[in-house]
């Protein structure tokens, strides 16, 4: 689950969401990353069972808000100064 929790049609605002995993030998270390293409500004929100380790807005480090009763993440996503509509949002994970 995610989206913009303050948005009337929150689906329309997300451009594209992708997933990967990479494996590090030294130290032992997988990295999680949730890639989403977003449309807009507001608060996103992501359903996540654990906190992430950090959070980047256009590969910004960025500050997030980690519920630990509904297990949602929560960005601030300001409007862009340029004209270009699109960000992108990166959460990371790491799991030894």
């Amino acid at each position: 689950m995610f989206g913009f929790i303050d948005l009337l049609y929150p689906c329309s605002s997300i451009d594209g969401v992708d997933f990967e995993e990479v494996d590090r030998e030294l130290p032992k270390l997988k990295e999680c990353f949730v890639n989403a293409k977003l449309k807009g500004n507001g608060k996103f929100t992501v359903y996540s069972s654990f906190k992430p380790d950090f959070c980047l807005l256009l590969g910004k480090m960025v500050e997030f808000n980690y519920n630990y009763e509904d297990h949602l993440v929560t960005i601030n996503v300001d409007p862009r100064s340029d004209d270009n509509p699109s960000q992108d949002v990166t959460l990371v994970w790491f799991t030894y």
